[in-house]
């Protein structure tokens, strides 16, 4: 699956997002991919992580008050205006320059294990009651 979205240009998007980290500029990425598993890591930003030797940082962000799009294959949010907000980082996530397949598909778990917590922290803080 992955690899097929690679082809669709994925790689080109992949060579230029390394690019710009190679001059010292950040870059974000949502690391679903499209049509795969809502809130399941593609390999891509993993092996972005790996061929240009930067930390992956897992970002949720969220309001209180939100619009779900419920026919969306990912369920995706639309954060709207007027209400509580929240970011959550956690830990950075280092992939080595030699990590085999195997490793990668460790990562892979790791990423989409700490979006997830992020995010799950990131709900949990907006919609607490006050």
């Amino acid at each position: 699956e992955n690899a097929r979205h690679l082809d669709k240009g994925g790689a080109k998007a992949l060579i230029a997002l390394k690019k710009s980290l190679a001059v010292g500029k950040n870059v974000a990425m949502i690391a679903d991919i499209p049509h795969g598993t809502p809130r399941d890591a593609g390999l891509g930003i993993v092996l972005l992580a790996r061929l240009s030797g930067r930390p992956l940082v897992p970002v949720a962000i969220t309001t209180s008050r939100r619009k779900v799009l419920e026919k969306s294959w990912d369920k995706t949010t639309i954060n709207l205006p007027f209400g509580r907000s929240s970011i959550v980082i956690g830990p950075p996530i280092f992939v080595a320059a030699g990590a085999d397949d195997a490793e990668m598909e460790r990562k892979r778990q790791e990423v989409t294990v700490a979006l997830n917590a992020a995010t799950d922290e990131a709900y949990r803080l907006v919609d607490a009651p006050r």
